[in-house]
């Protein structure tokens, strides 16, 4: 049977979080776009109906390219899938053409299909992992001899692909850490960066290097952040506009 401190971990990592690729696409037939009589057939006024059609999920429109059903079809699924960059997808897809400003107000073709990507508003960034720990497991795990700092080693060793660098180390009550671990997972780099340039936030206490050698609080729980080493090492192909 597994320990009970690695039975907590994985617990708490394996809930779900909702998280969102940079990018959206979306690929439309060229017999849509032609028949929709508010836009006129045009082929980039047909953005906007897309954007009316699902507001808090299309942002900017980041490009526009025409190809055939099948080639517009399987770019949009490398581009949904976040398999390709943005820079990238009218090299890896040379059957699909770029259609620029001026092409863009020409009429659609209805036997070609038009490919519309966008920024995805639900795009949130994760470079960070929490894990909020009772102060009881921490003090439990032999191997550490129960000591507060040390017990990132142990969360390290058990996702080595997963946790980098501990950024922050902080101590609250079970409601307080909770919360902290909610925000950090979630993408809130504004609370991580308060907590960080803060002794106490939000009920949270940072813990010094001192403190972090002492043994763990039973009644104490530890919120544990580290670089999220996969979500950073694939950072470029996240965000479709990285240089």
């Amino acid at each position: 049977m597994a320990p009970l401190w690695k039975l907590a971990l994985l617990a708490t990592l394996l809930t779900p979080q909702a998280a969102s690729y940079i990018l959206i696409s979306n690929c439309v037939p060229g017999s849509v776009i032609e028949g929709h009589k508010q836009t006129q057939g045009k082929i980039g006024l047909y953005a906007t109906v897309l954007k009316d059609t699902l507001p808090e999920l299309y942002g900017d429109l980041k490009l526009l390219a025409v190809g055939p059903r099948d080639k517009c079809l399987e770019t949009e699924q490398n581009i949904n899938q976040n398999s390709v960059l943005l820079r990238d997808i009218m090299v890896k897809f040379p059957d699909m053409n770029l259609v620029d400003i001026p092409k863009a107000l020409h009429k659609a073709q209805r036997d070609r299909s038009y490919l519309f990507v966008f920024h995805n508003k639900y795009h949130v960034n994760y470079p960070f992992i929490g894990n909020c720990v009772p102060g009881g497991i921490v003090k439990q795990l032999n191997q550490t001899r129960g000591k507060i700092g040390l017990y990132s080693m142990a969360l390290k060793m058990l996702l080595p692909n997963l946790m980098g660098d501990l950024v922050y180390l902080g101590s609250g009550s079970a409601a307080s850490c909770i919360t902290g671990m909610n925000n950090v997972n979630e993408g809130n780099l504004t609370f991580l960066h308060s907590a960080m340039t803060h002794q106490t936030y939000q009920k949270l206490h940072k813990v010094g290097l001192v403190k972090a050698l002492s043994t763990a609080d039973d009644d104490i729980n530890y919120l544990y952040v580290f670089r999220n080493k996969m979500w950073n090492s694939t950072y470029h192909i996240m965000d479709g506009d990285w240089n």
